[in-house]
């Protein structure tokens, strides 16, 4: 391996570890069962405070819109539950739920075949409603049902979610994909960098002047980085 291409591995190691281990802790603190699934995003949440510390990225603006946008996503989703609340309380005392259920209970369905329509439709329903929707709305209807079926509930819910997260990658809808395409810069705009602040120091006076001498650690790491981002953007690169 010669020494330019160490240096792509150790650029990329150097980025892509920490994400790595925060996400192995995040998961391993549940698994574990030293938190709860709550208790790890507030984990999550003290490891990436702690990245930007050390990256030298996190400054008082940052943190402030971090938590407004915070807070601004938990409000929605808690008025999402209020709504999903109200819905199925009304839809119970309506009689819908009962209704849903004897006509179920009708078909005579093996539970096999109550498995299989259960999933189908909530799959379905994964496409336009979000998963708040559907695990307040629809998931008590089937609930009952599960024990006359005599399925396992905690192998249902599994299946449920594992179903819910291939409706969201699935079209005509495919929500997951509008999260993804936020992440993603549209062509000709530029990429998104998650590089140290010194090399993307380093690549901006590149960019406005190819002829500008790089020395040392920094100036190779910024060169080959810059000429990664070249090659997305088909910009013209100055050589290594």
């Amino acid at each position: 391996m010669t020494a330019e291409r160490l240096q792509v591995v150790k650029l990329l190691v150097s980025s892509v570890m920490p994400l790595a281990i925060l996400t192995v802790v995040v998961l391993g603190v549940i698994l574990f069962g030293i938190t709860t699934a709550t208790e790890s995003a507030a984990v999550g949440a003290a490891g990436a405070f702690l990245l930007a510390l050390q990256a030298r990225t996190l400054d008082w603006q940052r943190t402030k819109e971090a938590v407004f946008l915070t807070a601004k996503t938990t409000a929605m989703v808690c008025w999402l539950f209020v709504g999903s609340a109200l819905f199925s309380a009304v839809f119970a005392i309506l009689g819908g739920q009962a209704l849903v259920e004897q006509w179920v209970l009708a078909l005579d369905l093996t539970p096999v075949q109550f498995m299989i329509l259960s999933q189908a439709i909530i799959f379905i329903l994964g496409w336009p409603l979000e998963w708040t929707e559907i695990i307040i709305i629809f998931v008590p209807i089937f609930l009952p049902m599960l024990h006359h079926f005599d399925i396992d509930p905690i192998l249902w819910g599994v299946l449920v979610f594992v179903n819910l997260q291939a409706a969201f990658l699935s079209p005509p809808v495919a929500m997951s994909a509008y999260y993804l395409k936020g992440g993603v810069a549209a062509a000709g705009d530029p990429q998104p960098d998650i590089r140290g602040h010194d090399a993307l120091h380093a690549d901006r006076h590149s960019l406005h002047d190819h002829d500008v001498y790089l020395a040392g650690h920094d100036a190779l790491a910024a060169r080959i980085s810059l000429r990664l981002t070249a090659c997305c953007g088909g910009a013209t690169a100055p050589p290594i």
